[in-house]
């Protein structure tokens, strides 16, 4: 579940608030949005802001025009207030190291070091996203989406991807191991021998090898087509058509079998790397 802390004065950024608040969770299936509010014991409260915000992925701040100039629920300039329900949660998300997203509103813009408190000086420092009004919106929200897809935490593009590739290259080395190797020692072994063993098994990893090789090869078209990443699209395409004569060429046999499947090997290594390349760095889907 992704849990973000939204952090917002109730001024007249409230309803703009209500508005990146619903696009949000229209956006996430699974996202529980917390919001900041003053407590009857300011001392539990801060010790329940820490603790909460421990459970969060991120922390998102709205900020408007007055937001330097807003009074804690107590009546106290907000940044003098130590028990301010905003300043306390920034204060447990910069101590704890969350991604802080200031969401500049209504114009606003990011308040300068010298600005704040000298324990928010930091704060300053974070990426803020200007949210225009309409027709902007969505897509000024787009980028919050990005930084929050990109910098919560470090995955690979595709873990299938990744995982086939792994597979070609495990299935290679072994095939190599069988049929190289331990077959060699087995040429003159006679049928049903354990030696002549080791050339079945290298033969039934070679199928495994070209298997991984074909499920990569769709899953990388696959990825690069629903992502709308062309360059991806069209180098898995391109592979495609290169493979296919390389292929044909290795089946049919002849004198030149041996030179098309050095090819083919050659090809599957440089695809093999792509794959790795495209799975760990690839476009990545929503968190959630």
């Amino acid at each position: 579940m992704l849990r973000l802390y939204l952090l917002a004065r109730p001024d007249s950024s409230l309803t703009i608030t209500q508005r990146i608040t619903d696009a949000i969770r229209a956006r996430y299936r699974d996202v529980h949005i917390i919001s900041a509010a003053p407590s009857p014991s300011p001392a539990a409260y801060a010790q329940q802001v820490e603790d909460t915000m421990r459970t969060c992925n991120a922390a998102l701040v709205v900020i408007g025009q007055d937001w330097l100039e807003a009074r804690s629920p107590s009546g106290l300039p907000w940044q003098s207030d130590p028990y301010d329900p905003v300043a306390l949660a920034i204060h447990a998300a910069m101590r704890q190291k969350k991604l802080i997203v200031p969401l500049l509103v209504h114009g606003a813009i990011m308040p300068p070091d010298g600005a704040l408190a000298p324990s928010l000086a930091g704060f300053a420092r974070h990426q803020a996203v200007t949210l225009r009004e309409d027709p902007w919106f969505q897509t000024d929200l787009d980028k919050v989406y990005t930084q929050l897809n990109t910098q919560l935490r470090w995955r690979p593009a595709s873990w299938l991807l990744l995982c086939t590739s792994i597979g070609i290259i495990l299935a290679f080395i072994l095939t190599n191991v069988f049929i190289v190797g331990l077959g060699e020692g087995a040429k003159g072994a006679t049928k049903g021998s354990p030696l002549a063993g080791f050339t079945v098994i290298g033969v039934l990893f070679e199928f495994v090898f070209i298997g991984f090789s074909v499920v990569s090869l769709v899953i990388a078209f696959v990825l690069a087509s629903q992502r709308k990443q062309i360059p991806w699209l069209v180098t898995v395409t391109l592979m495609t058509l290169i493979a296919i004569p390389l292929i044909v060429g290795t089946l049919a046999g002849g004198a030149q079998s041996v030179s098309f499947g050095a090819a083919l090997i050659l090809w599957q290594s440089i695809a093999t790397v792509l794959y790795i390349i495209f799975a760990l760095f690839g476009k990545r889907r929503e968190m959630v």
